[in-house]
């Protein structure tokens, strides 16, 4: 398998993201306090190795970025337009459609660094074509996080928080892509007895580099800097 030589995207400005996104709607309580006076989040009591507040600005949209989706057995390319940084609650949201439904996805700062750990692991594999032609599991995944899965028909209206997401290889048409898993899970409204679809996101090294670029703590913390500097200007 060859290795794929891709120079990384320039980053973009984030815009400011006016409507409002999932985790700041009346359907999550993201910005909520818990008993201790801190903020806490529906993916549950965040690890005090990671911030739960990065500064006090409105969503920001981050550059958008690619994936592929299987469709009946073909992957597809689908743009991540809507991918967004909560500063308030240090969250990533990732928004898009999947066939009937409307997809939300949030990770915490900690996911977020899974990821990119299970990336590092893809990559070595890739450059060493270690990669099998197996079924993505749970005992060959790379990592196993968590997320919040929000979905619905016309909107994001149905949830299953804390939910299991899973890092894995997989191989199509002879060539090996980064997939993102996340299963179907009981929605944490038990008296709807709803249960969320399967997804799958499927990268490239180039797609999964850029996606990387975007959901990097460091880069997310530089985007709040610029806000605030922005916000403290007086005269100049």
């Amino acid at each position: 398998m060859k290795k794929t030589n891709t120079a990384m995207t320039a980053v973009l400005a984030a815009l400011t993201f006016s409507a409002v996104s999932c985790a700041t709607s009346g359907t999550l309580s993201s910005d909520t306090l818990d008993s201790s006076g801190k903020p806490s989040t529906s993916i549950g009591r965040v690890s005090s190795n990671y911030a739960t507040f990065l500064g006090e600005f409105d969503p920001q949209r981050l550059p958008e970025t690619m994936i592929l989706y299987n469709s009946f057995g073909k992957l597809k390319p689908r743009n991540l337009q809507k991918t967004y940084l909560i500063p308030r609650t240090n969250m990533v949201e990732i928004h898009f459609r999947d066939n009937i439904n409307d997809i939300c996805i949030i990770l915490p700062e900690a996911s977020r660094h899974t990821i990119i750990s299970a990336a590092e692991q893809f990559y070595k594999d890739v450059e060493a074509e270690s990669i099998r032609d197996e079924k993505p599991t749970d005992k060959n995944a790379y990592a196993t996080m968590k997320c919040d899965f929000w979905w619905g028909l016309a909107s994001p209206a149905y949830g299953a928080e804390n939910t299991k997401m899973l890092a894995n290889s997989k191989v199509v048409e002879g060539k090996a892509y980064f997939v993102l898993r996340v299963p179907s899970a009981e929605g944490t409204d038990k008296k709807n007895r709803a249960f969320s679809p399967y997804t799958e996101l499927y990268f490239t090294p180039a797609q999964l580099r850029d996606f990387c670029e975007i959901i990097d703590q460091e880069y997310l913390v530089g985007l709040v800097s610029t806000l605030q500097e922005k916000a403290d200007r007086y005269y100049y």
